[in-house]
């Protein structure tokens, strides 16, 4: 088989693989955060935090050129345990208008080490992207790996 075959048969396997890659973390968001959220609500692994410091301005996001949103970096304390423990989130506003980052969020912690704690926050600001961005970095890696292995052949 010459190598113009097998870079068909490569385009095409690759083709496969990007459709089921593309679904699972694009469509279905089944990224490595949403499934650490969806285990941890699970088993009960979830609390409320709450905001330590106020509206810290940080600057202007720009989508579009057109519009300018302002974004936030907050402070969340949440208690595991009786412990306390904070988290940080840069936040952007989903409008020009804002009166600022949420008071409250859902975060979502690992029963070992609580400090590793994802919230929804995290997700609904940058929805699927990473999944989607991930599936692109997958099926060009895995293409040139499966091409080159079968040169060898």
């Amino acid at each position: 088989m010459d190598d113009l075959s097998k870079a068909k048969i490569v385009v095409i396997i690759s083709f496969f693989v990007a459709v089921l890659l593309f679904l699972k973390l694009c469509v279905f968001g089944y990224s490595g955060k949403r499934k650490f959220i969806q285990r941890a609500y699970q088993k009960g692994n979830y609390t409320k935090a709450y905001i330590v410091n106020n509206n810290i301005y940080t600057g202007i996001h720009m989508m579009r050129k057109a519009n300018n949103f302002p974004s936030y970096k907050a402070k969340y304390e949440y208690a595991v345990n009786g412990k306390k423990y904070y988290k940080t989130y840069n936040l952007r506003a989903k409008s020009g208008i804002s009166s600022g980052p949420p008071n409250s969020i859902n975060i979502y912690f690992d029963k070992n080490n609580p400090s590793k704690a994802i919230s929804e926050v995290e997700i609904k600001n940058g929805p699927k992207a990473s999944g989607c961005f991930t599936t692109i970095i997958i099926v060009v890696a895995f293409s040139i790996a499966l091409y080159n292995i079968w040169k060898l052949f």
